[in-house]
Order: structure tokens, then C-alpha cells, then sequence
């Protein structure tokens, strides 16, 4: 009597098994449950703006982003042009001068 070929391997088991894994963590990923990409998407300095209290953007100048990981009562100020003196900054380059040590465009 041959018993060699009843039942399922168990490399076929074991190969089941890796397929559920990688199916699990392929959904996992495409919902939103494991951020393996995109951790730059989110924030705020690698959009080039930077975190300032709420409605603090100059209007027409900077443009406020939501859902980044600027801390809680504050959004991320991304900037459009150049700010005039007064407006909130965190570089240079977001204002017409310079960024003062307040952080405001002098």
C-alpha cells in the first residue's frame, strides 16, 4: 500500500499559509491600517509649509492644509508667494524679506 500521495503535502500547507500572510498585510495596506508609504504625504515640512495656529495664514499668500502632523489647534500654513511683512513664516523663502526669530516676516 502506497501512502506517499494521500492527503496534502506540508509544503503545500506551508505555502497556503505564506499566501494568507501576505493577503492579510496587502489589505492591511490598502486600507489605511499600516502606513508603509507616504509618511511624507502627511507632513507638513515635507509639503514645504509649516505649523502654525489656526486661521494665522495670510490669505492669498499661504494656504492652510488639513489632516497633516502639525499638533492639535494648529494647521499647516503652506505657502503660495512670498508674504508681506507680519505674516506668520518658519524660512526665508516664504517671505518677500526674511523670516524673523518670531517667526513672522519682517
Amino acid at each position: 500500500m502506497n501512502k506517499r500521495g494521500q492527503g496534502l503535502p506540508i509544503t503545500t500547507i506551508i505555502i497556503a499559509i505564506l499566501a494568507l500572510l501576505v493577503l492579510v498585510v496587502i489589505i492591511l495596506i490598502f486600507t489605511g491600517k499600516v502606513r508603509v508609504f507616504g509618511g511624507e504625504l502627511v507632513s507638513c515640512s515635507g509639503k514645504g509649509g509649516f505649523c502654525t495656529g489656526a486661521d494665522n495664514c495670510q490669505f492669498g499668500y499661504q494656504t492652510e492644509l488639513q489632516e497633516t502632523d502639525c499638533p492639535e489647534g494648529q494647521n499647516c500654513c503652506l505657502p503660495v508667494l512670498p508674504a508681506p511683512q507680519g505674516a506668520p513664516c518658519a524660512r526665508d523663502e516664504h517671505c518677500t524679506n526674511e523670516c524673523g526669530s518670531n517667526n513672522e516676516c519682517t
